[in-house]
């Protein structure tokens, strides 16, 4: 008999928690429970496979994540793999590995709602929580591969901003890292700081009890278990909350993301600062972008319509993607500067213009530091590139509360 874990969940260690097993049109349960890692996990080398391989090795990977065929889950991927195949033909272009890579991304998210009986932004929460889950003991390791450069300058301008708060404060300052994973770029930035003369302590908070575990051996005041959306257990007043990494990309869903610039004031004291570090949907990452939003859209056409509600509130700019090849699949939001500035606003925060001098000290790759100005009354957004080498692959703000 066809079975699965009917309303099953993730426990905070990233296990499926048991509950009575349901008839379902999905595929075998051997043991009426999931090993989570092959349920999130991508198994392609995309950027090593030729183009001519593509489209087939996706097909094959559509069938061992459906597992047969005849199921209703493998047809509208089956679906959305020739539709991009006809997309491409009709343009005289062909398979590359971001069209691969993406597509096998959104069928194991799929599979994975449909396994464990998420819909809609609960599904993308609970992949990422198992996702980052599996990732902690090579967290460091993946993003020092993938992004060195880029972490260096995006830390750098990061520090340029703290070095403003603590400028305004004129005393020493408590600095607050939302979705710090194990601290290892927190401890970081709080070096950059103290290297400057900069009397500081910084403290962390990650969704993952993984992560805090890990954290808790960095050089922090205060480290505490977080889901941002629904509040931070900080037991002091931040002077600032720091937010790298588009950790806030991460949560699903405008309103969301709202609620938790909310909270990152509420565990601030009067005139705290907000320094964000997102992905810019208008810049380096914009063809994988698109690709993504036309991916999700065919998936979302394709659905049979008692799966159509897994995909219920995404919107453009939903991305999913691996760290450094083959792994866990996360999701995230790519962002535009017009976004940003309206979420800060709704939160109660105004942007702060911010002067980056430290950018120009390292070679960067792959990043855009940005500081954004924008007048209140007609809300037109200005971007003042730090350096006119970089490519816009990341867009960083400012803001304070308001006073």
């Amino acid at each position: 008999m066809a079975k699965r874990v009917e309303g099953g969940g993730l426990t905070p260690q990233g296990q499926v928690q048991s509950a009575p097993p349901a008839q379902t049109e999905l595929h075998d349960l051997e043991s009426g429970s999931v090993q989570l890692p092959s349920l999130v996990r991508s198994t392609v080398s995309w950027k090593d496979k030729p183009p001519a391989e593509i489209r087939d090795t996706l097909a094959r990977r559509a069938k061992e994540i459906f597992k047969d065929a005849t199921l209703p889950l493998f047809e509208p991927a089956d679906s959305v793999i020739n539709g991009i195949d006809s997309q491409l033909a009709s343009a005289g272009r062909q398979w590359d590995f971001q069209w691969g890579q993406i597509a096998e991304n959104w069928m194991i998210f799929i599979n994975f709602a449909a396994w464990m009986g998420y819909n809609g932004r609960d599904a993308l929460i609970n992949l990422n929580a198992a996702s980052f889950t599996e990732r902690t003991p090579t967290y460091t390791q993946q993003h020092k591969q993938e992004s060195d450069a880029a972490r260096a300058s995006i830390n750098a301008v990061v520090a340029d901003g703290l070095e403003v708060a603590s400028r305004a404060f004129g005393r020493s300052i408590h600095v607050h890292d939302a979705g710090c994973a194990n601290a290892d770029r927190t401890v970081e930035i709080m070096d950059l700081l103290r290297a400057a003369g900069v009397d500081c302590e910084f403290s962390g908070s990650d969704i993952s009890d993984k992560m805090v575990e890990a954290a808790k051996g960095k050089d922090l005041a205060e480290v505490v278990q977080a889901n941002l959306v629904e509040g931070i257990p900080l037991s002091r007043k931040a002077d600032a909350v720091i937010c790298l990494d588009d950790t806030i990309g991460h949560i699903p869903g405008e309103e969301s993301r709202i609620r938790a610039l909310k909270n990152f004031a509420a565990v601030s004291g009067d005139g705290a600062f907000v320094i964000l570090d997102t992905n810019n949907r208008g810049g380096y990452f914009t063809a994988r972008t698109q690709k993504n939003d036309t991916v999700r859209g065919m998936f979302l056409s394709a659905l049979p319509g008692k799966y159509k509600p897994i995909l219920e509130g995404t919107t453009d700019g939903e991305h999913l993607y691996t760290v450094g090849g083959p792994g866990a699949v996360c999701y995230l939001h790519h962002f535009r500067k017009d976004e940003l500035v309206m979420m800060l606003d709704a939160a109660g925060y105004e942007v702060v213009p911010l002067a980056a001098k430290r950018a120009g000290q390292s070679e960067p790759k792959g990043i855009n530091t940005v500081s954004l100005s924008y007048s209140s009354m007609d809300r037109n957004i200005s971007a003042g590139t730090v350096n006119d080498g970089f490519n816009e692959a990341s867009l960083i703000i400012l803001a304070r509360k308001r006073q």
